[in-house]
């Protein structure tokens, strides 16, 4: 008799779920969720000017630099949409935990609809993605690590949504 080998996942100190598909759902989201608030702490954009290349402004989230921003109207509506696509992305974590650990009949409908409001999330994070971008006055821009873990943060919570739309099929409970 041979023994299967485990694999590096089984062998992480993991909570068992009865549901898998939704326990998959729920780390996708809750990392997903941790880059996205890294992504407020780092800068999304580097900018040098072209009059003096010495000097370079780093751009936040929450920063409000005159000049090298959008007006401050936008920097609000900015905010908005990374405020809802977190908020939408917990609700959904919190509904794909619920369906791991005790699921029920009625998640086939469930999981759908906690789907769907997570790709509506995920829409809100996109939009505050292209919205925010540097002014017209610096030269050069680079985009910033807080960039890249938004974008990060965004993939896997959109991995969540399709995982999440399989948690609610029966054949995935153990």
């Amino acid at each position: 008799m041979t023994k299967k080998k485990k694999t590096c996942y089984e062998k992480l100190p993991l909570p068992k779920w009865k549901n898998n598909e939704a326990g998959k759902a729920f780390w996708l989201y809750f990392v997903g969720i941790l880059l996205q608030i890294c992504a407020l702490f780092l800068p999304y954009w580097t900018i040098v000017e072209l009059v003096e290349p010495d000097v370079e402004h780093k751009l936040w989230v929450f920063g409000y630099e005159e000049g090298f921003y959008q007006e401050m109207g936008l920097c609000v509506f900015i905010k908005f949409c990374i405020f809802w696509a977190l908020a939408i992305s917990l609700v959904c974590t919190l509904a794909s935990f619920k369906a791991a650990k005790i699921p029920g009949r009625k998640d086939k409908k469930v999981q759908t609809l906690f789907a769907s409001l997570g790709f509506f999330g995920w829409l809100f994070g996109i939009l505050s993605m292209a919205m925010f971008s540097p002014g017209e006055k610096g030269d050069r821009a680079t985009t910033g690590p807080g960039f890249f873990c938004q974008m990060l943060g965004l993939t896997l919570m959109l991995g969540g949504i399709i995982v999440q739309f399989e948690a609610g099929n029966p054949n995935n409970l153990s």
